[in-house]
């Protein structure tokens, strides 16, 4: 009797009876199979469909009662493959599975990117769906609205991913090929591989494939072999310095990184490198003697039908259409990031990560891959099933447990796999994944889940930075896409896990209602995030709708009302105003909203006063018109009016009380300018010089007269000058006429004043000034009404009423102050010390007085516009402690009771002076060393936890799988020669499609094109390859 791997409702087996053989009966899972039809036609094969008895996992075959007892017969039961259901058929609930595509359209519609989501339950594919746009955003940040639509053949570059799907399974190949071992040193493959003379720490020479794989190789994070200008000794970029490892040339970088200084001594430590894996993918191309693609895709993808997973699409055959975009300005996260040839233009079909397309020319072992969600969930299906798919072996089953088990040093590391391991993945595999469950992600946003106790395989792919960096001078790898629920990951395959193990549709509306208190919780008006996050908030409110409207319960109801009650009646007014109509459809009580209809209506009426005036225009006769200045604040604030209006009942109070009193204020502030008289002025003079009033004078006061004369000219026809201006254009005239000896005390001249004079709008001006002002018009009025006033009497008057007039001093103009106070305010103050952020603040709220100051001066004015534009250039960027807060939030949820007191020590150590990092509040950006190191030193913390009754092993050390050829100590069944009866076969070995489960491992075909099918050789004649083995075996043939 022998197992394989199998699903229900799936399974087909080829039966081939030897010439002689007149019956055998064949059993599959204590079902009797009818193969009576292959008895009658010896030598030819037949196939037998039994997927109505198959079950999932393990299924028994078992061959008995041969006739005669010397007969043969080849049995080849293929590997399963995924097909198409429904999740009902494999025990999933439905309606959470449709909750899924709620939330991610959900997050799509306010802003999140795109999506492929595909899951495979029991072999059976029961989920692909896409969600969004090849391309979101143009790269200056507004929403993109002429991108074709996702579909699930679209590719997405998976980043990280690549490390398992195309390296990891080379490797994995190569081992159970026993072309390589992880025991191998990289000097086999590398003899030049050595250490520096100056290099600080030594090991290369040791360096094992099985450290590499541990990410316990000694190399540095990322020492950006792209990056002209990066100080590998700080791990930092750096202006000042040139790269010694720089490269953007593969065959370079292959020497660059054998040449890469270690940076611990191996083993000791694990850092997540991409080093790691540029050097296994050169391993593979090394022992193949073939680029890594052409390997890869030759191996694995093409046999396995996958043609939507490629390297380099745009040169295979693939456009930019069907592939979802990455980064907006290409590597520079918006302008912060700058080195050789980067990459300015929205990336779409090129991968990605700098060290890949730069430094490998697209090909890499820790990047390049792109793929559609639907063809990588079958690939990972590779995984669950063994090592093989269909009439495809690519691995043994030992070697798959030896690159999934945990690593001595870490549960949640296997070799290149992440592991769940002790809820260590739980943000990334869900939070009901077993601990066998094994995957990865990508940083553009992908990720893949391999559960072999649930039989289950998640690919998630997103382009999650296709969307404007939030801030790139606090955090340039922050996208606004980041901040939505698909983006973390997690959700989507708890939920999964949701639909398999709660098929209760009130448990998951109660999460539902949850996720928005959870998000709300996130969100800060004053963080840079804030908007990102609210954008976020606002999907999760809109899908418990959706939820609401899908199942209409009390609940669900009830929950959809608390919802929308926590949003701000004011800033998320018109978000409420949207869910409110929805709650009353579905009888609920909507949220209760300050009604405005009275403000409204006082705008409107402010509005219609300001257009009578714009519709009779700037200018209202000859020689009279609005002041340009004036005029269009008038327009500006009428037309930002009219834009409230037009909102309606969405326009907070805010909106409408601002509109309201920036159009008054504006109407109210219309200076009317009369350049009558001047224009009268200008034309007396004009009369006088052709009368001939400068003849015979000398050419200096002649030039001074004319030079006066074109000034108030210029004066007349700017149609921003000013009242006191026009007055001044206007008297400068008197005064040349003074000095030529006219007559300058005629009343008409002083009439001309007092009617400039009484035009001024003295709300306008200081109250320094106006009493003497005042006083002088009323005497100017007064000498006016004298019938015999002297010249003499009458210009002293006008005289005191000009220089009146120029003493008046305008208030000052606090327009560009009140910017400066909304601009200040906008700033988000979450990125920087504590101590500038004071000065800021200290700043504004002086400012503020200034600006209620009815007397303040220009000169006070500008004074408070310059100490907040000092204060906001003074402001000090504080250390980015963001992933160090996420870091401590992750270490504070870890039960320190499972764990063994030494590593728990270390632990609480490190997590203490996280918090005093992050306790700091006046840690200065140039201090971001002690962040990282504390985060370095919690994440090594972490790592070095080790479970109470766990063994410490020996990181690295290279062990190999067991020896192939190992029997199973369990295994009672014996070797015999051909012709033995078999008839009593009911040993224990256990055969999954060619894979054994107990302790010893299987041979497979060095090939992919061989086919790894169960051959049941029992007392039969095996035909595999053309050649008669006569030779019972204890395991399946295809195991040789």
């Amino acid at each position: 009797m022998y197992t394989f791997k199998g699903y229900k409702g799936q399974g087909k087996l080829y039966i081939t009876c030897s010439d002689g053989l007149q019956n055998v009966r064949v059993f599959i899972n204590g079902n009797e199979i009818d193969v009576s039809e292959a008895c009658r036609n010896n030598g030819k094969t037949y196939e037998i469909d039994f997927s109505d008895i198959s079950v999932n996992d393990r299924n028994t075959i078992q061959v008995t009662n041969f006739v005669p007892e010397t007969g043969k017969v080849n049995i080849k039961i293929p590997y399963p493959e995924v097909i198409s259901g429904s999740a009902e058929a494999v025990g999933m609930d439905q309606s959470t599975l449709d909750l899924i595509d709620t939330l991610i359209n959900n997050d799509v519609k306010y802003g999140f990117t795109s999506a492929q989501l595909a899951v495979i339950k029991d072999g059976v594919m029961v989920k692909n769906s896409a969600y969004g746009k090849t391309n979101s955003y143009n790269q200056d940040g507004t929403p993109k609205t002429d991108s074709s639509d996702v579909t699930t053949e679209t590719l997405y570059d998976i980043a990280s991913n690549t490390k398992m799907y195309s390296t990891n399974y080379a490797i994995q190949k190569l081992v159970s090929d026993r072309t390589i071992s992880i025991s191998d040193k990289i000097t086999k493959f590398f003899p030049e591989f050595v250490d520096g003379e100056n290099d600080p720490i030594k090991g290369k020479a040791n360096l094992t494939i099985q450290h590499i794989l541990e990410h316990q190789a000694g190399f540095p994070a990322d020492p950006q072999y792209h990056n002209n200008k990066f100080n590998q000794e700080t791990q930092k970029p750096d202006p000042n310095v040139d790269n010694p490892l720089f490269s953007q040339d593969k065959e370079t970088t292959k020497e660059m990184i054998l040449k890469t200084p270690l940076q611990y001594e191996p083993g000791t430590k694990t850092v997540y490198s991409d080093v790691d894996y540029m050097l296994l993918g050169l391993i593979v191309e090394k022992v193949t003697g073939m680029a890594l693609d052409e390997y890869v895709e030759n191996t694995f993808y093409k046999p396995l039908g996958l043609n939507n997973i490629v390297y380099n699409p745009l040169q295979k055959g693939f456009s930019k259409d069907n592939i979802a975009a990455t980064e907006l300005n290409g590597n520079t996260r918006d302008g912060a990031i700058s080195f050789e040839n980067i990459r300015d233009y929205t990336i779409q079909g090129e991968v990605h990560d700098e060290k890949a397309f730069y430094s490998m020319d697209g090909v890499s072992g820790h990047a390049g891959l792109f793929a559609n969600a639907s063809d990588l969930a079958k690939l990972a299906q590779v995984m669950l099933n063994d090592g093989g798919y269909g009439n495809n072996k690519f691995f043994n089953k030992n070697t798959i447990e030896e690159f999934t088990k945990r690593k001595s040093s870490s549960p949640t590391w296997g070799l290149g796999w992440w592991r769940e391991g002790d809820n260590g993945r739980l943000w990334y595999f869900g939070t009901q994944s077993s601990s066998n469950t094994i995957g990865h992600q990508g940083w553009t946003g992908t990720l893949t889940v391999i559960d072999p106790e649930s039989n289950l395989v998640v690919v998630l792919l997103t382009n999650k930075i296709n969307s404007p960096v939030v801030d790139n001078t606090i955090n340039a790898n922050t996208f606004f896409g980041n901040k939505f629920t698909t983006a973390t990951l997690g959700t989507i395959p708890t939920l999964v896990y949701e639909s398999i193990i709660h098929n209760n549709n009130d448990a998951v509306d109660a999460n539902v209602a949850q996720m928005v208190s959870e998000n709300l919780k996130l969100y800060n008006s004053n963080s840079y995030l804030g908007e990102a996050v609210l954008k976020s908030v606002y999907s999760k409110v809109d899908t418990v709708i959706t939820r609401a409207e899908e199942r209409k319960t009390a609940e669900n109801l009830s929950y959809a009302e608390e919802a929308v009650a926590r949003l701000d009646v004011e800033k998320d007014r018109e978000e409420i105003i949207k869910f409110n109509e929805r709650i009353k459809n579905l009888g609920g009580k909507p949220v209760e909203l300050p009604n405005y209809s009275t403000e409204l209506e006082e705008l409107k009426a402010v509005i219609k006063e300001a257009r009578d005036t714009i519709e009779k225009g700037q200018d209202l006769e000859e020689h009279v018109h609005y002041q340009t200045t004036s005029w269009n604040k008038l327009l500006k604030a009428y037309e930002d009016a009219e834009a409230v209006v037009e909102k309606g009942d969405i326009a907070n109070s805010e909106e409408i009380k601002t509109a309201t009193e920036e159009l008054k204020a504006a109407k109210k502030e219309l200076v009317k300018l009369d350049k009558t008289n001047l224009y009268k002025a200008i034309e007396d003079a004009n009369a006088k010089i052709e009368e001939g009033v400068l003849e015979g004078l000398d050419e200096e006061v002649k030039a001074s007269f004319i030079s006066t004369l074109e000034a108030a000219r210029t004066v007349y026809n700017n149609k921003d000058a000013s009242i006191q201006d026009i007055a001044k254009a206007y008297n400068d005239i008197l005064a040349k006429y003074k000095e030529l000896g006219i007559p300058v005390g005629d009343k008409n001249y002083l009439a001309d004043l007092v009617n400039m004079a009484e035009a001024i709008n003295l709300d306008r001006y200081m109250n320094k000034g106006q009493e003497d002002f005042k006083n002088a018009l009323k005497a100017a009025k007064e000498i006016l009404k004298v019938e015999n006033a002297s010249e003499i009497d009458v210009y002293k008057v006008y005289e005191a009423l000009y220089k009146s007039m120029m003493n008046l001093e305008l208030k000052a103009d606090k327009t560009e102050l009140s910017k400066a106070i909304a601009e200040a305010e906008k700033i988000n103050l979450s990125g920087y010390t504590e101590n500038s952020k004071a000065e800021l603040s200290s700043a504004i709220e002086a400012a503020k007085l200034i600006r209620e100051n009815s007397e303040a001066t220009k000169e006070e004015v500008d004074k408070a516009i310059e100490n907040i534009n000092n204060a906001i250039k003074a402001l000090v960027k504080a250390a980015d402690k963001s992933e160090l807060e996420d870091l401590v939030k992750k270490a504070e949820a870890v039960d320190t009771n499972k764990y063994k007191p030494e590593g728990v020590e270390v632990f609480n150590k490190a997590l203490n002076e996280a918090k005093n990092i992050i306790a700091d509040n006046n840690l200065t950006v140039d201090k971001q060393d002690l962040v990282n190191n504390a985060y370095k030193n919690l994440s090594d913390a972490i790592e070095g936890l080790e479970l109470k009754g766990s063994s410490n092993g020996n990181a690295g050390s290279g062990s190999d799988t067991e020896d192939d050829d190992k029997k199973d100590p369990e295994d009672s069944t014996t070797n015999s020669n051909n012709n033995s009866n078999n008839n009593n076969n009911n040993g224990n070995n256990s055969s999954n499609n060619g894979s054994t489960t107990g302790k010893g491992d299987s041979n497979l075909p060095s090939t992919g094109g061989t086919s790894p099918v169960l051959y049941v050789a029992i007392g039969i004649m095996i035909i595999a390859m053309g050649i008669i083995i006569f030779k019972k075996r204890n395991t399946a043939e295809q195991n040789k």
